[in-house]
């Protein structure tokens, strides 16, 4: 790779990563003008996401396999075993992440009622905390897909987290604040 292809490539990435995130963010903003705030809230990860990592995960695993079988129908001297060895590695490696990455979005959400507070994680027990059990939340929604909610107790440790990137945050926030949680700002 000479020094053409290197700045290309960088080029393009910092101009593809940053319009690609902001397409995510475009419609989780759209998502949740359909919100109520009167009923439950669910939050969820925008289709676009869960669809990005889960169709990552499909592609470069059925394109992987193609690879695989296409290299060792093709070699006549049975020299492949250890590009397809490779190969399977890096495809069972970069499908996991994207699997997992789906799973991770998918399966990790809060629902919000007019009693409290039903927390879902993936490979953990389901929680339920009343407002009464929530000390203060600490809000950064507003820093976009770095930013999230957090939960506290009365003992100020975390008892829940939302990423910003899901449908319903800002939602979730504006129950705890009628609630009349407090907020924390910084910490």
């Amino acid at each position: 790779m000479n020094i053409t292809e290197t700045i290309l490539t960088t080029v393009l990435i910092t101009l593809i990563l940053p319009v690609v995130f902001s397409l995510f963010w475009f419609f989780k903003l759209r998502s949740e003008k359909d919100i109520s705030s009167d009923e439950v809230i669910r939050t969820r990860p925008p289709k676009i996401l869960s669809g990005f990592f889960l169709g990552f995960g499909l592609i470069v695993l059925l394109g992987g396999i193609g690879m695989i079988v296409y290299s060792c129908i093709t070699d006549s001297k049975n020299t492949t075993f250890g590009t397809v060895v490779m190969m399977s590695v890096f495809v069972a490696l970069f499908s996991a992440i994207g699997f997992f990455a789906y799973a991770y979005y998918r399966f990790n959400y809060v629902v919000a009622d007019t009693n409290g507070i039903l927390v879902y994680r993936l490979f953990r027990k389901k929680r339920y905390y009343t407002y009464s059990k929530i000390g203060s939340f600490q809000d950064t929604t507003n820093l976009g897909m770095l930013g999230g909610l957090k939960g506290y107790d009365k003992n100020n440790s975390q008892i829940f987290a939302i990423e910003a990137v899901h449908i319903g945050v800002s939602a979730v926030a504006e129950r705890l604040r009628e609630k009349g949680i407090s907020e924390i700002f910084k910490r």
